[in-house]
């Protein structure tokens, strides 16, 4: 059983996520609602006393738009057809991510393909964080990013650095140019060889 929730503190915007093992018949979301949110306040009042809660980007708040992309070098290097979420007609709502990005000026882009007349899945990602290195290092240092698969890619100077990590479902790259951090997200269920094709992917986004 899951909880999230996300609080305010200040200029902070908090995310929580509790997972409890529902080994008893008591634990259900009724039972769990009253202690979850206890844990919210104190997150709250944690942050608000923190350096955290005072810092501000200056940037007018962010619209529910997803930033303008283009899915022609995807495409290129899948088996499906892709389209951006402003091409169909679809109900996709900006996620928690996008705002988050927007407010560092970063910028998302989420290609979804339906093919076989069923809730759209995601096919492919990319998003790209100017000024990113300082957020890209706190990853690696706490193992969420992976780079033991570096690449040496058309288009990366003296300096940069990418890398793929890829599991059953899909492959990503992680780019650093210039202090500015790009990912690559491509599913498997779009591209079958997704190890090449993430690659093909990457360097045509690098020369564009």
């Amino acid at each position: 059983m899951q909880c999230q929730g996300g609080v305010l503190a200040g200029d902070a915007w908090v995310d929580v996520t509790a997972v409890r093992a529902q080994d008893s018949a008591a634990a259900t979301p009724e039972a769990v609602l009253p202690a979850f949110r206890t844990l919210l306040g104190h997150v709250q009042q944690d942050v608000a006393g923190s350096a955290g809660a005072s810092v501000s980007t200056g940037h007018a708040a962010a619209s529910s738009r997803l930033t303008v992309c283009d899915s022609s070098r995807v495409d290129d290097v899948s088996d499906v057809d892709l389209s951006t979420p402003s091409d169909v007609a679809t109900d996709t709502a900006a996620e928690l991510v996008d705002f988050a990005m927007h407010r560092v000026e970063g910028a998302v882009c989420v290609f979804r393909y339906d093919g076989s007349g069923r809730y759209p899945l995601t096919g492919a990602a990319y998003s790209e964080l100017p000024d990113g290195g300082w957020v890209l290092e706190q990853r690696l240092g706490n193992g969420t990013v992976d780079r033991s698969g570096r690449l040496d890619l058309d288009g990366l100077e003296s300096g940069d650095a990418a890398w793929r990590t890829c599991d059953d479902m899909l492959c990503s790259v992680d780019v650093l140019r210039d202090g500015t951090w790009e990912h690559f997200a491509l599913w498997r269920a779009v591209a079958p060889d997704t190890t090449s094709a993430i690659v093909r992917w990457v360097e045509a986004s690098l020369a564009a």
